[in-house]
């Protein structure tokens, strides 16, 4: 079935009471591992509260054909014999419902975690995207040529020949341009009138 398993710690095969089992079996710490996932696969099939009834540390070495290992596992409070029945200390602790539950919750929030993080790593790229787009649009503003620029047109000073002729005819210049956004204005001189304050009869006036 898919929800049989069982936890197993990462640094279970760094644990100093696995050293001191191989040591006292004189086997590597790879084997130890396996025949204490056995034994804990058979607490967790067979009992719901830690005890398995009719079993004791002879049966346990004949399961796994490996003499002393029940021995070794009770050197290390891994295991215990009370009568004609095997204890698992820490059952609820490692084993059983309860055990897993609080290990699919602990997998469940981790996951929620790294969730959120990713998810505030993805809002801080589009917020750099955003700043990146802005940057590259005022800096192309800025590599515009001045000459297509209307209201640098619009800025354009008056040639002072201009103004001479304009005087002399009595007129004012005038700008003119001849499209949207024109490189620099066209000046012509324009008559400019003055009404007569005795007569009330506009005449052409100098402006200066």
């Amino acid at each position: 079935m898919a929800g049989d398993w069982i936890k197993m710690r990462s640094d279970l095969f760094t644990h100093p009471k696995v050293v001191r089992m191989a040591s006292a079996l004189k086997a590597d710490r790879l084997r130890v591992v396996g025949g204490l996932m056995s034994v804990w696969c058979l607490f967790d099939a067979h009992s719901a509260d830690g005890k398995i009834e009719g079993y004791d540390f002879g049966t346990v070495d004949e399961l796994l054909n490996w003499p002393g290992f029940a021995t070794s596992m009770s050197a290390v409070n891994w295991l215990a014999q009370d009568g004609e029945s095997l204890v698992l200390p820490d059952f609820d602790k490692h084993n059983g419902q309860s055990a897993k539950r609080r290990a699919q919750d602990a997998d469940r929030k981790r996951d929620v975690r790294k969730a959120s993080a990713s998810n505030a790593d993805k809002v801080r790229t589009r917020e750099e995207k955003r700043r990146e787009e802005k940057r590259k649009s005022m800096a192309r503003l800025r590599r515009r040529p001045l000459s297509n620029s209307f209201p640098m047109a619009m800025a354009a000073s008056r040639p002072s020949s201009v103004g001479r002729d304009c005087r002399t005819t009595g007129s004012r210049p005038t700008r003119t341009w001849s499209g949207r956004a024109p490189s620099a204005p066209t000046w012509t001189c324009a008559r400019s009138w003055r009404r007569s304050a005795t007569t009330g009869v506009p005449s052409p006036a100098l402006t200066r």
